[in-house]
């Protein structure tokens, strides 16, 4: 039996990721510790979770419902993260914390992963874990902001080039400007006290967080949902069932009393469509406006209209096929809808596709994934994607009208995919390589999914 400790950039989405991978790393007898805010704390608990408040975390903190502007926010938290002397006294708590629970393993999420620096020097094993697809530059991808589709052709591979250059000249340009969201590569080096980054093979040609070739990276999210492309031999897939483990623990008491009128009529045949912006939809701009269109488009339509939101909503009264929730049980949900109205959040897409349902993808964020991962969701053929600030109510309810007409189009891709997945070796195999690594370093990325 080991210790695994483990700290989660303070996103319920990022906790939500590894909770698949750590009660399957608990059933197999570890204990596992999580270390995060202590906001984070009762979010872990409920799930049956050890929890260590952290003295000094600088990250941006969507637990708390009322933040301000989210492009600010988040541009402010990656600023933090890459701030050394915040980066230095935190490394030392949390490497106090890992003595002090004796873990055998540490698993940090990677937006965290200048925090490994300080501790090379240290005894303490370490990993990353990435909610996210590959964010490393290879060959026809473009970055994850971009909304380009992969296609393997002398074109795409030339724009997409064309959009790391401006990637690349953006970023600098906010260096220069003493803005950054992506350290240097002095900063780097200061961090580990002048050890040359040549030397740890820190990897800067990525999006978003700076990669470590000499520390394994775990990625959650599937390699066959990413385009086509051969793993850098630090990067791990691993997965684990999200209906397997996942407990929608927080649910509004009315659901329950409405869910069974609207399963029955699904049965009769009236599609249900499911809609949800994420665990963070307060910070997004234009989400309400954006949800009350969707309403708008679906009064009186023939389908039902679940909402998960914890903004406010009134147009929606006096709409018997329009339900809004604060909290529902979403794989549940997700075993008997048609249609899922989504952002684009890594974790509801996984659902998706391990219960088939297609996505309408409305990204509301320009920082992150979201664009990607809707490009994804295109390219695979598993749904649509639309755009959350101009899709007025009757383009919104015409593209509703056009993927439940097409469903058994998209229903036959997510099949394909949601087979690929089950059939690879990460999926059967990933607990079993962080159990593995926690006795030895893998050599190489698993490159089959």
């Amino acid at each position: 039996m080991s210790t695994v400790l483990i700290k989660v950039y303070p996103a319920p989405s990022h906790y939500n990721a590894i909770f698949d991978v750590a009660c399957a790393l608990k059933l197999r007898g570890h204990i596992v510790i999580f270390c995060g805010i202590r906001e984070a704390r009762r979010y872990a608990e409920k799930r049956g979770f050890n929890f260590i408040v952290e003295r000094h975390d600088t990250a941006f903190n969507p637990f708390r419902k009322h933040e301000s502007e989210e492009a600010t926010n988040i541009a402010q938290s990656l600023r933090k993260l890459n701030d050394r002397e915040l980066v230095v006294r935190e490394s030392e708590t949390f490497s106090e914390i890992a003595k002090r629970v004796n873990a055998n393993l540490v698993l940090l999420d990677i937006h965290y992963s200048l925090r490994v620096l300080p501790l090379l020097s240290g005894e303490i094993k370490l990993a990353l874990f990435s909610t996210k697809v590959a964010l490393d530059e290879f060959t026809g991808h473009p970055p994850l902001n971009s909304p380009l589709l992969y296609r393997d052709t002398w074109a795409c591979r030339l724009a997409s080039k064309l959009q790391w250059y401006q990637y690349y000249i953006i970023r600098r340009l906010k260096q220069w400007y003493g803005r950054p969201d992506f350290p240097t590569t002095a900063e780097m080096s200061r961090l580990t006290g002048g050890v040359s980054t040549l030397k740890l093979r820190v990897e800067t040609r990525r999006y978003l967080i700076p990669g470590l070739r000499e520390i394994p990276e775990f990625i959650l999210s599937p390699l066959a949902f990413d385009y086509p492309h051969k793993p850098r031999s630090n990067q791990i897939y691993i997965g684990a069932e999200p209906t397997h483990y996942r407990e929608d623990i927080d649910c509004d008491y009315e659901f329950a009393l409405k869910f069974d009128r609207i399963a029955s009529e699904r049965i009769k045949g009236k599609p249900l469509i499911y809609c949800s912006l994420g665990t963070i939809a307060q910070i997004y701009t234009g989400a309400t406006s954006f949800l009350r269109r969707l309403v708008e488009a679906s009064i009186g339509q023939p389908w039902n209209v679940i909402i998960s939101t914890n903004l406010t909503l009134t147009k929606s009264e006096g709409s018997p096929n329009i339900l809004v929730f604060e909290h529902v049980p979403q794989v549940r949900l997700l075993g008997i809808c048609d249609l899922m109205v989504m952002h684009g959040g890594m974790n509801s897409i996984r659902e998706c596709i391990f219960h088939e349902v297609p996505m309408l993808v409305y990204p509301a964020s320009k920082v992150g994934d979201q664009i990607g991962n809707a490009a994804r969701v295109v390219y695979h053929n598993i749904g649509s994607r639309g755009s959350l600030a101009s899709d007025t109510a009757n383009t919104i309810r015409l593209r509703i009208q056009q993927m439940l007409f097409d469903q058994n189009f998209y229903r036959s891709h997510l099949r394909v995919l949601k087979s690929t997945i089950l059939s690879s070796t990460a999926f059967r195999t990933g607990v079993e390589v962080i159990e593995n690594h926690m006795k030895t370093y893998p050599e190489g990325g698993n490159g089959t999914c």
